[in-house]
């Protein structure tokens, strides 16, 4: 079965037309063979005999295409595309010049197929099936509703979240991606490139020069001191690249704590502790670029000032009821709001402070959220999805019974939906049997709106 685990928009013109070809360093490639040999020496006899029956597969296969090649031969079939006159020709079929012209037209074909067209947006979706996890960059073509892969990275672990950013390399700014996985580790990859092997940075994750010690193990039997230095020692549930400082990065993990990274020494800047449960959300301010929100398993979300390293979170909610997930709000840069296990959605202003109720607060389905986000550009505009099966659009400026007016809804006939984001043109859904499912057509008045709001 396959499983999207987490989902993100590439904003539509911002990656580039066309691939790179991945061209690994001497570094990489000696870095990937001490790697094999590595695990050959783990791998021992059994890999010695795999490696022994391949290579008598791929001896027996050249022996056979030796024997067709004889066969060919024998009866001159080796030499019929040189006659003139082939079989389609005694058949009245066309007879082509081997001029180059259809050589020529398959390259310009396949050309256009590898490049963007100007009204193309990327999806990216982090997928499991079969044990192999990747990051599939679609192309979301908006005129024609159609979504298909343009390429993959293979990554060694389940992402659970991924956030788009830009950065610049030799050739101009380049677009990037960062995964957060299962395993405590971070990665920044090149979406520009096509067959990438190796992340452009990696931050946190096991020291491979630290020696495995009994004392102060963690989950699974790894000690807090084989992991390098301000790394999470858990699950990274969230990572938001900063849209202004392209070099800052935030997570929240699974160790209850949330960090930011600077990119360019791949180094842990700051830790901030005030959770005390599993940190699942890490958003940076759209505007207001030194505040970063984030919300925990504990029901409590918080603001922290970024500018006072390791500084005092101002915490806003404290539910009893698990919070799943948060969204600052675009048009009105003071709210936020945060959603829990319970179904609700409250909405908070960070100038009423700490210890202020909610302005808003409602059922929004009757299980678990685990997604809500404001719209970018339209005012009072915020989509939830649920465990129920359902996507929701709300208009906050409406009140119907006491709760914001529903603008459109969507059954989704899926067993299980972990992701749903509203973040640049239309709704986007993942589940773990179907796919992504972009939704655009739920309500032609609604998704003409949200689409004039797409930068």
């Amino acid at each position: 079965m396959s499983t999207i685990s987490a989902l993100c928009w590439v904003p539509r013109g911002s990656a580039r037309p066309v691939l790179e070809s991945y061209e690994p360093s001497e570094e990489e490639l000696a870095r990937m063979q001490q790697q094999a040999r590595a695990m050959a020496e783990e791998a021992g006899d059994g890999l010695k005999a795999a490696v022994s029956q391949a290579s008598a597969v791929a001896k027996s296969m050249q022996q056979r295409a030796v024997d067709e090649d004889d066969v060919l031969a024998k009866y001159g079939f080796d030499t019929y595309d040189d006659e003139a006159d082939g079989l389609m020709g005694v058949l009245g079929g066309a007879v082509h010049d081997d001029d180059g012209d259809d050589a020529a037209d398959s390259d310009s074909s396949d050309g256009e197929d590898v490049a963007l067209a100007p009204g193309d947006a990327l999806i990216l979706t982090a997928c499991h099936e079969d044990e192999v996890s990747t990051i599939e960059i679609s192309v979301y073509d908006t005129d024609a509703q159609a979504l298909y892969v343009r390429h993959d990275i293979l990554v060694g672990s389940l992402p659970l979240s991924l956030s788009w950013g830009q950065a610049v390399d030799a050739s101009g700014a380049c677009n990037i991606v960062a995964a957060g996985y299962m395993d405590p580790l971070i990665e920044v990859w090149n979406l520009d490139v096509r067959d990438e092997m190796t992340p452009l940075v990696t931050l946190g994750g096991l020291d491979p020069n630290a020696k495995s010690s009994k004392k102060g193990k963690k989950k699974g039997g790894i000690s807090a001191s084989q992991f390098l230095p301000g790394a999470h020692t858990d699950a990274v549930l969230c990572v938001d690249l900063h849209q202004t400082h392209k070099t800052l990065l935030a997570s929240a993990s699974a160790d209850t704590t949330v960090k930011i990274w600077d990119l360019s020494t791949a180094s842990c800047m700051s830790t901030f502790s005030h959770h005390t449960d599993k940190a699942c959300a890490a958003l940076w301010h759209p505007f207001e670029h030194n505040l970063l929100l984030s919300a925990s398993f504990d029901g409590v979300a918080a603001v922290v000032d970024c500018r006072t390293p390791n500084g005092a979170a101002v915490s806003f909610s404290k539910s009893a009821s698990p919070i799943g997930s948060c969204s600052w709000c675009y048009t009105t840069p003071t709210v936020f709001a945060c959603s829990g296990e319970d179904g609700r959605v409250s909405c908070y202003d960070v100038r009423a402070g700490a210890s202020a109720k909610p302005f808003m607060a409602f059922e929004a389905h009757e299980k678990d959220v685990p997604a809500v986000a404001f719209s970018p550009g339209v005012p009072g505009m915020m989509a939830t999805a649920s465990l129920d099966k359902h996507v929701r659009v709300w208009d906050l400026s409406t009140t119907v019974d006491g709760r914001p007016a529903c603008s459109a809804e969507k059954a989704l006939k899926v067993r299980f939906l972990p992701f749903g984001v509203v973040h640049c043109f239309v709704s986007l859904c993942g589940c773990s049997c179907v796919g992504a499912r972009p939704w655009s057509r739920c309500n032609p008045l609604l998704c003409c709106r949200w689409e004039s709001c797409f930068v």
